[in-house]
């Protein structure tokens, strides 16, 4: 896995997420984006994707779940299929 595969994840209800972003950072600047972010109905977990749509918590080791949320149905399929490409 390349060092420039870490996200932040807004995270609400059970398991679900958003991406804070969609170029994925190093863990050390995912982390420093982390501590910028923050709302009162989620949390904010840096994660690395797994499989296509999912993410892992690195402090936990829980799965999540993404969903378009705020993105275009358009921006959020070439994210996925950049993160996720077709095999």
């Amino acid at each position: 896995m390349s060092t420039a595969r870490y996200f932040c994840l807004a995270v609400y209800g059970f398991k679900k997420c958003c991406p804070v972003h969609t170029t994925p950072y190093t863990k050390d600047n995912a982390e420093r984006a982390k501590r910028w972010q923050g709302g009162h109905n989620y949390h904010v977990v840096t994660a690395h994707p797994t499989e296509r749509g999912t993410f892992v918590s690195v402090e936990t080791g829980a799965h999540f779940e993404a969903s378009q949320m705020g993105y275009t149905k358009e921006a959020w399929e070439r994210f996925l299929d950049r993160i996720w490409p077709s095999a």
